[in-house]
């Protein structure tokens, strides 16, 4: 075990001691790291640091909007009184003055209902994979991505026409056709949207060799 001992000159040495002893010098403990790895949110909100890779940052809003019309699956994670609990859900949005609604549709009951009717914070993560980026070297293998993740706040639609057209909406984005949906038809169903101005954008979609390649 390596000890860093406080004294007039720093210096590092193995101690002698066992684990189980009582150590008399005084030592200063190293500190656990920080990582620091928020991004900054399309709002640009006050006090929070910029992204690491600046040049995989997504910033127009056009351009995470192309993110998420590319995938089909978001992974919503929740909150059960301190412990973690995380789905994936197929989804339809809309984007209006930087404002994001995600919309998602299941069964009246089940967990992450009851969980989310007790506490509706929620964070989200959508991606899209491209596949392995080859090198000569494994140190310089990668992966070409593009991912918009971020944090917001569970709404119930209630109402029943706003729920038909926020199911016809999921089924263009998920199967690009056109269905209508009757009142009828919502009886059974619970529609839900998370509503998010804070979200971030990024991605690795061309390498050295593939200047041209897009999502």
């Amino acid at each position: 075990m390596y000890v860093q001992h406080k004294c007039s000159k720093s210096v590092t040495q193995k101690c002698s001691k066992s684990v189980t002893q009582k150590c008399n010098t005084k030592v200063q403990h190293d500190k656990p790291p920080v990582y620091e790895n928020r991004e900054i949110s399309v709002e640009g909100a006050a006090g929070m640091p910029g992204m690491r890779r600046s040049d995989r940052e997504v910033k127009e809003h056009k351009e995470i909007e192309k993110i998420i019309k590319q995938c089909k699956t978001c992974y919503v994670a929740m909150a059960d009184q301190g412990e973690p609990y995380i789905v994936p859900l197929n989804y339809g949005y809309e984007m209006e003055s930087g404002r994001l609604f995600l919309y998602f549709h299941s069964a009246e009951e089940g967990k992450k209902l009851d969980i989310l009717r007790k506490n509706r914070k929620v964070c989200f993560a959508i991606s899209w994979e491209g596949g392995v980026v080859q090198a000569k070297t494994p140190c310089g293998f990668g992966y070409r991505y593009a991912s918009v993740i971020g944090s917001g706040e569970v709404v119930f639609i209630e109402n029943p026409s706003e729920k038909c057209r926020v199911l016809s909406l999921l089924m263009r984005h998920q199967a690009g056709i056109e269905v209508q949906f009757n009142e009828k038809q919502m009886e059974k169903l619970c529609i839900y949207k998370i509503v998010s101005t804070d979200y971030t954008g990024k991605q690795r979609i061309q390498d050295a060799e593939k200047k041209s390649e897009k999502i």
